[in-house]
């Protein structure tokens, strides 16, 4: 994950995307983008 795609996945949540949705579109997995963002997968993902 590079620093250019973590702060484009933020800029997509800032505008109401899911993080599956930003994942989706930056092409990387959820996974990913929960870790450094220091966030828990839901129960149900």
């Amino acid at each position: 994950m590079t620093a250019d795609k973590l702060q484009r996945a933020r800029e997509h949540i800032a505008n109401g995307l899911h993080v599956r949705e930003a994942a989706t579109l930056l092409k990387v997995g959820k996974t990913a983008l929960y870790a450094p963002m220091g966030k828990r997968l839901p129960e149900s993902a």
